[in-house]
């Protein structure tokens, strides 16, 4: 799956802002895609000051190549700052007349956090059937063992999508390897250790020793071949 890069035109509108802590300026928007159809997508920015950007096209690509769920259109687009109402405060740095930005597609699926607010407050309920029916579902272990590989310390049930039963997808990436300010040194260093978000929440099912063999297994199974296939489109990219 390719990320496309699309120009300040295929920007056709604006439509509402939405919330996502620590990203300035995220909002819903009309979109043109390369293949002449316009599609309703989410977009976020990132400074360049960190790698956000990175971390969600390496995230998605990875994600996609191994076989997990994640929207079936994404791209970096060039946003005119002139149709933002608010731009993000450091946009005034950057030379031009547009900003790039993340999107993705608009699934019109519900988060699990989302859907598990409707009946309970704070705090999340990890008794609930919403929460037990995503320990049982077959692609669970493959979540957790994917998190484990690009070091997300991020993933929680708000980037955590129900499509329907035992259906998820997966989305933002941003603070994989760790975060957004990643070095080729920490990148190297094996003996950092991240917390694997998802696998603490539905902890203690999660902990038993064959648990942790089968997410062992999957980890090792075909993480290394999904890296080859996708480097090329890595490296395009990064030079763009």
């Amino acid at each position: 799956m390719a990320i496309e890069l699309l120009t300040e035109g295929a920007y056709r509108s604006y439509l509402e802002p939405t919330t996502e802590a620590g990203v300035e300026a995220s909002h819903l928007a009309r979109v043109c895609f390369s293949d002449g159809e316009i599609r309703r997508v989410y977009v976020k920015f990132y400074p360049e000051s960190n790698h956000g950007l990175v971390n969600e096209i390496t995230g998605h690509l990875l994600a996609a190549a191994i076989g997990l769920p994640v929207p079936q259109h994404a791209a970096v687009i060039f946003v005119p700052k002139i149709a933002l109402p608010a731009c993000p405060a450091w946009a005034d740095t950057v030379p031009g007349e547009s900003i790039p930005g993340w999107c993705t597609l608009d699934m019109a699926a519900p988060s699990l956090r989302f859907l598990l607010s409707q009946v309970h407050d704070e705090p999340l309920d990890t008794s609930h059937p919403l929460v037990d029916e995503l320990r049982k579902t077959d692609k669970l272990i493959s979540f957790m063992a994917f998190d484990d590989w690009i070091a997300n310390t991020d993933r929680h049930l708000d980037n955590l999508l129900r499509l329907g039963k035992h259906r998820y997808l997966l989305i933002d990436h941003g603070q994989m390897f760790g975060g957004l300010t990643w070095t080729a040194k920490t990148l190297r260093d094996t003996s950092l250790r991240y917390v694997n978000s998802l696998r603490e929440l539905l902890a203690p099912q999660t902990h038993t020793p064959d648990y942790r063999r089968r997410l062992a297994r999957e980890s090792c199974a075909n993480h290394g071949e999904a890296l080859i296939q996708v480097s090329e489109h890595l490296l395009a990219a990064c030079r763009t």
